[in-house]
């Protein structure tokens, strides 16, 4: 008997050391999603940004070619916040999946300690 006890003593510690893990990476993908969200609304105000300078810069006396300048810039800016917004996305559907996963396996292990106990 004390040798079964051991046993599962062991096993419902590893799966707490496990649960834990699961809780951080939980946590970790709570945090990336927030900072996506972050990403996302400077993505925005720099957008509108740069449309308003895009649109300063039609009301001013600049010469075409300073302009055409100034245009490339803000859509090379734009093309690398889309391109950081797709890969951010990317990500939170990954740690979405993952959190779901995480989330079933969690059940698995509280249903797995509810049984131990």
């Amino acid at each position: 008997w004390q040798k079964r006890q051991a046993e599962l003593k062991k096993k419902l510690e590893r799966q707490q050391v496990e649960l834990n893990k699961w809780k951080k990476d939980t946590a970790d993908g709570v945090t990336i999603m927030r900072e996506m969200e972050g990403a996302l609304r400077k993505a925005r105000r720099d957008n509108a940004d740069l449309r308003a300078k895009v649109e300063k810069s039609e009301e001013s006396t600049n010469s075409l070619g300073q302009l055409e300048e100034e245009l490339k810039s803000t859509q090379n800016e734009r093309d690398e916040a889309l391109r950081e917004l797709s890969s951010l996305r990317d990500e939170c559907n990954r740690l979405s999946e993952q959190s779901r996963d995480d989330a079933t396996k969690y059940e698995q292990l509280v249903t797995s300690n509810e049984q131990l106990q």
